[in-house]
């Protein structure tokens, strides 16, 4: 993961295509606590942005749930 960020073409809040959730969102719904984190600490990461699954969740509100569980 480490060496996709450090890519350019690469955009950490850019959501998927199957599930139309941004990687924040996937990686703490999913119990990624370690990609949750680097993306926490990412400046270009917009945790208070809505992903656009059905229905939207707050990308905080999982990353919040994960770390709660054990980040």
């Amino acid at each position: 993961m480490k060496m996709l960020f450090e890519r350019e073409d690469v955009n950490p809040d850019q959501p998927d295509t199957l599930y139309a959730q941004a990687p924040l969102s996937r990686a703490a719904q999913t119990g990624y606590e370690g990609a949750v984190k680097m993306l926490l600490e990412r400046k270009d990461v917009n945790s208070d942005q809505p992903d656009t699954s059905f229905p939207p969740h707050y990308q905080i509100h999982y990353s919040i749930k994960t770390c709660q569980a054990g980040c």
